[in-house]
Parts: structure tokens; sequence; C-alpha cells
């Protein structure tokens, strides 16, 4: 089997869950992935951004992966002994742990997320790699939280979608119109690139706004210290 066939399969099998399961929650910003160029793209950027200093992805955490749109990608690419999930929503929880029995998938907040706790159980030789398709509300509650991981060592890099203006004040320079405190706190602790835009029509419910994937890498405590 392809794998946009093998993409095309799993959307299929998620939007039959979506209907006979449960609803996209609004209070939980929930809009999931519905679009097979789409994952694959995602699922290439995160490759490239987690072993750009690291030959090798160990220790991978996915952050709200819902029904599992990324997360069967993930698996058949990277297997399960190294790759834990944080959901908020029992209904995924439940949908999670019967289609990949070996997956370990955690029920809870992903602002409550031990970084560090969570590096020494799953890669203790290795800093994370993040993925997630984040709720837009508390995007950039996300972000500074995987900044401060990186003070330990404990995150690597992080590929995350966002609503495109919060992706464009990430990764904007000096004399630009994107440009604002964001671009200044965020840039000392990472360095940030726009991957691509998402249009709304990939999602489920369709958002209101236009998406974009960011890639991050943080940096190591020598060069954190330089660029404060």
């Amino acid at each position: 089997m392809s794998i946009i066939t093998s993409i095309m399969s799993i959307i299929s099998s998620i939007m039959s869950t979506i209907s006979c399961s449960f609803k996209p929650k609004q209070s939980l910003g929930q809009n999931f992935l519905t679009d097979s160029n789409t994952i694959t793209r995602i699922i290439n950027a995160f490759h490239s951004d987690a072993t750009r200093y690291s030959p090798s992805v160990d220790g991978l955490v996915e952050l709200g992966p819902g029904p599992g749109a990324l997360t069967q990608v993930l698996i058949e690419r990277y297997g399960t002994e190294e790759f834990r999930c944080i959901e908020i929503d029992q209904r995924a929880v439940e949908v999670l742990n019967e289609r990949h029995p070996t997956l370990d998938v955690v029920h809870s907040d992903v602002l409550q997320v031990d970084y560090p706790a969570m590096r020494s159980s799953l890669s203790p030789l290795s800093p994370l790699a993040v993925i997630g398709n984040l709720p837009y509300y508390i995007t950039s509650q996300i972000l500074f939280a995987l900044a401060d991981a990186s003070h330990s060592t404990s995150v690597r890099s992080a590929t995350v979608t966002m609503q495109l203006e919060v992706g464009q004040r990430l990764v904007a320079v000096t004399s630009t119109k994107s440009y604002g405190i964001l671009s200044v706190a965020f840039q000392i602790y990472a360095d940030a690139r726009l991957h691509f835009k998402i249009p709304n029509t990939v999602f489920y419910p369709k958002p209101k706004v236009t998406s974009c994937l960011v890639g991050m890498n943080f940096v190591g405590e020598e060069e954190l210290r330089a660029r404060l």
C-alpha cells in the first residue's frame, strides 16, 4: 500500500469515527486534519526539523492528536516504542487506545506536560521532538511551555500548526509589519521557520482563519546565553 493510499484510508476511518463516535468540541479548539497531502507535508517537515541536528527521531511527542490523523502515519514511520501522545479529550484517548494498543496515550492537558520528566522516561539520551495540530486559543501558551522546557534540554524541536498571523509573527524579522514582542521573545529561544500555509478547507470543522506549519529548533544553553 502506498503512503497516500494509507493516509486516505486513515482519513476515511477518522471521518467515520467523527461521524459515529464524537463531534469536535469547540471548547477544546478541535479542528481535525482531513487532507492526505497536507498530512504528508506535515510529517515530512517534522522529520526535517527533528533530524536537523540529530541523526534520528527519538523521543517523539504528539500534542493533541484527536482521533489520530497524524498519529497513524507517525507510527508507520517511527513505531511506538519512544512515542507518546498527550490528549485531553477522553473520547479521543479511547479511540487511540483501541486502534493502537501499544501506543502510550496520556490523558492530560497539554499545558500541564512535565517535559523534563517525560524525557527521562521516554528518551533519556536525546531531547524530545514535538509535533502537534495545536488549538488556536492556547498556541502561545504551548509555545512558551516548550521554550521553558528547552532550558533543561528536554525539547529539541517542535513542528506545529497555528494561525497564520501567529506564525508570521514568530518568524518575522526587524523592520517588518509582523515584527513585535512575540518575535523578539521567542527568537531568543529558537530558530523558527514557516514551512507552508494551510487553508481552512483541509480541516473539519473549517476554522475561520488560515493556518500554517511552523518548525522550531531550540538553541542550546551556550547559544541561549549569547542571545540573552
